[in-house]
């Protein structure tokens, strides 16, 4: 029996009886056109939070995910298709999910264009390599996993690609820099849109057990000395 990967389009903010057929049906259309609809198949549709999912044979999971990450960096005719759509109804949410070998993850959050602002900013990010994708243009992929779980899917140059797959493959912990662009909704809601990473450095893999010794010995011969180790902090960092 074949085994399946899931790609799913969740739609929060409304019910399944309050959307039209029309608009279930090109939710549909233009999600199928971002993955590509060869090898692809109708799984189910959800109520509740409304969830089209599709399916794919899970060798073609891979393929899949590419096709999505190359119309999200190019905003494709689908993707656009789905972003008028939210843009439309101010109450949606739409995330892009897939379920793949007992992972479950969120590749892509629409919102609608006129809520918030835009911003850009030069960002680092410290995680391991969870993925490598060479893309079909000049712009390849990557996810990167935090320390707290957090998946943040990157684009990157076919040279920068190349640097990264020597340090996928050694599990490297690594610190990425790069342009963020950011959605401010409110002081409680900031999204990140995208991110186009630029250079990267390795770090050392700390154990949590080093990190504790070597915090103990510093407090043996550095910041015990003072009466206030954190204002002590406070101001050698401000300074």
């Amino acid at each position: 029996m074949s085994k399946f990967a899931i790609f799913a389009l969740k739609v929060s903010g409304t019910e399944l009886n309050q959307i039209s057929p029309l608009e279930l049906g090109l939710l549909m259309q233009h999600f199928s056109k971002m993955l590509g609809e060869k090898d692809l198949s109708f799984d189910i549709i959800e109520s509740g939070s409304v969830l089209i999912k599709l399916k794919t044979p899970e060798q073609y999971w891979s393929e899949k995910n590419l096709n999505l990450q190359q119309a999200i960096s190019t905003k494709s005719k689908g993707f656009k298709g789905i972003q008028l759509l939210v843009n439309k109804h101010q109450d949606w949410t739409v995330n892009i999910k897939t379920s793949h070998a007992a992972n479950d993850e969120n590749i892509y959050t629409f919102h609608a264009e006129s809520k918030g602002f835009v911003f850009k900013q030069t960002e680092t990010i410290r995680g391991h390599l969870t993925r490598l994708l060479v893309g079909k243009d000049k712009t390849d992929h990557i996810s990167l996993i935090t320390d707290n779980g957090n998946i943040i899917h990157m684009n990157c140059s076919e040279e920068l690609s190349k640097k990264l797959s020597v340090e996928w493959k050694n599990n490297r912990l690594l610190e990425v820099t790069g342009e963020a662009k950011y959605r401010y909704i409110n002081f409680d809601e900031i999204h990140l849109d995208s991110f186009d990473a630029h250079h990267f450095i390795v770090l050392e893999n700390v154990s949590m057990g080093k990190w504790l010794k070597d915090f103990i010995g510093d407090g043996q011969t550095g910041w015990s000395q003072f009466e206030n180790p954190v204002e002590q902090w406070l101001q050698e960092r401000h300074s």
